[in-house]
């Protein structure tokens, strides 16, 4: 089992299940000058208050346990990596997005 710290940006608003919740996160880097983008599958299996704040492009640091296995999407096509993580602490980042609605809701002085 490997223990793992991720930072990323969800790419759909999380999805209630009867246990917790679950999304997914993409976090991009740049290998040999490219940029790539990981895709991690991650479950939240407890209730929390933080769920309804789990939106589509919402920045958010992670820790929990990560599972690593090859997937092959189907004959004669090349497998890609599978990431999957359960996530035992899950905090909300700041945003441009969220800091602009914050600052447009706030009444002049």
């Amino acid at each position: 089992m490997l223990s793992a710290n991720l930072i990323g940006y969800l790419s759909a608003d999380a999805k209630e299940t009867e246990k917790g919740y679950s999304f997914s996160v993409a976090h991009n880097y740049h290998r040999k000058g490219d940029k790539e983008t990981l895709w991690v599958n991650c479950y939240v299996n407890f209730k929390t208050g933080v769920g309804p704040y789990l939106k589509s492009g919402t920045p958010v640091y992670l820790q929990g346990d990560l599972n690593v296995s090859l997937y092959t999407p189907g004959e004669g096509r090349s497998p890609v990596i599978q990431c999957k993580m359960d996530v035992c602490r899950i905090q909300l980042l700041p945003s441009a997005k969220r800091s602009e609605q914050d600052s447009s809701d706030q009444e002049p002085f």
